[in-house]
């Protein structure tokens, strides 16, 4: 009974010390709001400790980006599930089109009406280049290219929504170099 007691002890230790969680789980809306909540307090900290460097609009793209990037990661921590990470992957590119959008049309605000023709036009240029890239992307992760596999449809996830985030980035330096000339 005794070596009984201590097999079972040992194994629960193993189980317990060793092995992983029960998997991913998928991110509830309750969970959703938790994580949010910590990550608004980490935004106040962030703020407080780079507020005294930056204006107000880069302090807010700053903590945009902090959000976004901290809600994506933690969310793929507890769903890191293929359609997990998938998804946490494209609520991170929904983050930064909306942020492209907010400092396009902010860019768009300042400009002269002569110029405001040039940043319409590179800004649909862009969204083709965006487009067909993203046609590529996805044709060269199909199983002829790529070898296969689901981590393709991370990659090429990934790959999409880099485009965006580089994009506003880059609409965010413009519309910045503008407001402190």
């Amino acid at each position: 009974m005794k070596k009984f007691l201590i097999l079972l002890c040992l194994i629960m230790f193993v189980k317990v010390a060793f092995c992983q969680n029960d998997g991913p789980k998928q991110v509830t809306p309750q969970m959703l709001q938790t994580i949010k909540a910590n990550i608004e307090k980490e935004v106040t900290v962030l703020k407080q400790r780079k507020g005294k460097d930056k204006n107000a609009d880069e302090l807010a793209f700053m903590a945009d980006t902090f959000r976004i990037e901290q809600t994506f990661r933690k969310t793929s921590a507890i769903d890191y599930s293929t359609a997990g990470m998938r998804e946490g992957t494209n609520v991170r590119r929904e983050g930064y089109d909306k942020l492209l959008n907010t400092y396009y049309n902010k860019l768009l605000k300042l400009l002269k009406p002569a110029d405001k023709a040039i940043l319409i036009n590179a800004q649909r240029s862009w969204i083709t280049y965006r487009d067909n890239e993203a046609k590529l992307i996805y044709k060269l992760s199909e199983d002829e290219y790529s070898g296969g596999g689901t981590i393709q449809q991370l990659i090429s996830a990934g790959d999409y929504a880099d485009l965006t985030v580089q994009r506003a980035i880059a609409i965010f330096q413009y519309y910045d170099s503008v407001i402190n000339k």
